[in-house]
């Protein structure tokens, strides 16, 4: 087994720490691997090297966490200021989609622990909006955490 090499990748104004465990495999899936609340890439530490004889296979510091930078939060209603962000399943969603294009640029598989699964599920669906780009093959849920809705919010839902 091989260890998962570690890098940063630029994400709008932040750096987003990552890690890529890879064999000769000939897999034209990659997976991408997305931690729950609190932890970060070293949370898979023992899966990565195991599925990346199988295929490749990424796992990704949300912002916030880990080796990623950590900005300053801001409340939904809170007035924008340099440097702070609105923490949520929409930025992290988007955080993953862009990582997804930009970085694997395959076919991929998102699997999801914790609030990692509600990330996985608000990423696959916007990748859906350019399947050419950078298909979501499926997503794994781990434990995944319940969002809650106000039937306003559900609503919009697709």
């Amino acid at each position: 087994m091989n260890s998962p090499e570690h890098s940063l990748w630029h994400w709008q104004d932040w750096m987003i720490g990552w890690s890529l465990s890879q064999s000769q495999s000939d897999s034209e899936v990659a997976v991408l691997l997305i931690h729950g609340f609190g932890a970060n890439t070293g949370h898979w530490r023992f899966n990565q090297p195991v599925l990346g004889e199988l295929a490749p296979t990424y796992a990704i510091d949300l912002l916030g966490f880990g080796s990623s930078d950590q900005p300053r939060a801001r409340l939904k209603d809170e007035p924008k200021s340099p440097g702070s962000v609105h923490y949520g399943f929409d930025l992290w969603g988007q955080q993953v989609a862009d990582f997804c294009r930009d970085v694997i640029g395959r076919p991929v598989l998102l699997v999801g622990n914790s609030i990692g699964g509600v990330v996985a599920l608000r990423a696959a669906q916007m990748l859906e909006t350019d399947p050419d780009n950078c298909p979501c093959q499926g997503v794994v849920l781990i434990d995944c955490a319940q969002r809650l809705m106000d039937d306003k919010q559900l609503a919009t839902q697709p």
